[in-house]
């Protein structure tokens, strides 16, 4: 049987599935064509605090028993369109078959996708009581967090997958390559001890980071493993349960994070494998620890060289910006605006775009750390680069 192939995703992806603010009803719209079908199994397991259903997938009937989750964080949502990928692939009929026949016999899978759909609906991090549910294994105050444990009290799962977004800032080690995907193994004590479950974890990931390296060299991070008493990655792993957390991250020319969104799907079916096949050995943890440590080196867009007349004097200094993302209610869409970053020498950090700047012709006092940015620039052929409230004009 021969694993899956990289360029046979075009095949599952769902094309018209692409959104950065993706909402509870989406996804409802989506998972209407799985009600009903074979092998596929959609169920109420909880309600959001205002209310909202949170449902879960369930595919394959095997011994081993695999839980993956999406859209903890309200405005994460490049990993949920990556399991609607996923899903397709599950549930076609062609040359994959033989894969999918072992994967059926073997694992058992159960997605909750969009686990805080309150957070969806409003693209916010936190639920509708502002709390993080990701900071909530252990007091177990939310209903979100509460569903998930009820969940996996339920299925008593082998294996957890814990699928996030991270922010644009981070490089995979100190380079100027976006970290696309990012990856841990909590550490399930302050000591960072390496128990059994943790190199099991550490392990996987391993094998999934060569499988995504093929497709973006040089674009996959690891995170420090410092303890966090509340996060959920640590409470699976002091409970003895391997958990992956996986970060989807940003790359050149790809504001939706479609790469990060393949490389997802990738992931994930060579996991399924390796589990299926029983092939995660726990000593296997050199990949894991030669993975690159995410640094915070990028930013949205940096401007070279920009000079300033200021009292007899010419400064020279860089413009790093940031994107700021805020849903608009009204058109139903993202408003997206650069908010000023740093100032100064930025010559240690890499922008996503860079840009050569110029001569800066607008009030000094207009760059305002933290604000939209409204500046503009003469270059050395005359043209001007201007930023009004946030926009590029």
């Amino acid at each position: 049987m021969d694993s899956f192939k990289a360029k046979d995703y075009h095949l599952y992806l769902e094309r018209d599935f692409r959104l950065r603010w993706l909402r509870p009803d989406h996804l409802s719209e989506k998972l209407k064509k799985y009600i009903g079908l074979k092998d596929f199994l959609i169920q109420n397991e909880g309600y959001s605090v205002e209310g909202r259903d949170i449902n879960s997938v369930r595919w394959g009937n095997g011994a081993v028993k695999i839980l993956a989750w999406t859209q903890m964080h309200g405005n994460e949502s490049t990993a949920t369109m990556a399991i609607i990928d996923l899903m397709n692939f599950l549930a076609a009929s062609d040359h994959y078959k033989e894969h999918r026949d072992m994967l059926r016999s073997k694992v058992q899978i159960t997605i909750v996708p969009v686990l805080n759909p309150d957070g969806a609906e409003a693209f916010t991090r936190r639920n509708a009581l502002n709390i993080d549910p990701n900071r909530d294994a252990l007091a177990q105050q939310t209903p979100e967090m509460q569903t998930l444990l009820k969940v996996v009290k339920e299925l008593e799962p082998d294996w957890c997958f814990n699928l996030h977004d991270q922010r644009n800032i981070f490089s995979a080690g100190d380079t100027d390559k976006t970290a696309t995907i990012s990856f841990l193994a909590a550490s399930a004590d302050v000591p960072k001890t390496l128990t059994k479950t943790r190199k099991l974890s550490m392990s996987l990931i391993g094998e999934m980071y060569k499988a995504i390296s093929e497709m973006l060299p040089g674009h996959v991070g690891r995170y420090t493993d410092e303890y966090y008493h509340r996060a959920l990655g640590e409470y699976f792993h002091k409970n003895d349960i391997p958990c992956i957390l996986m970060e989807s991250g940003a790359y050149r020319n790809d504001p939706a994070r479609d790469m990060a969104r393949k490389a997802n799907f990738l992931g994930l079916i060579k996991a399924f494998e390796i589990i299926a096949k029983g092939e995660v050995k726990p000593e296997g943890i050199n990949t894991y620890q030669a993975i690159p440590e995410n640094s915070t080196n990028m930013l949205d867009l940096v401007v070279k060289d920009c000079e300033l007349k200021l009292n007899g004097h010419s400064v020279k200094f860089d413009i790093g910006l940031l994107y700021e993302e805020k849903p608009n209610f009204e058109t139903k869409e993202l408003d997206r605006y650069y908010l000023l970053n740093d100032l100064g020498d930025l010559q240690y950090q890499f922008g996503i775009d860079e840009v050569q700047g110029g001569l800066l012709t607008s009030p000094y006092d207009n760059l305002k750390i933290g604000s939209p940015a409204n500046f503009t620039i003469t270059l050395k052929n005359n043209t001007t680069l201007q930023f009004k409230n946030g926009l590029q004009q």
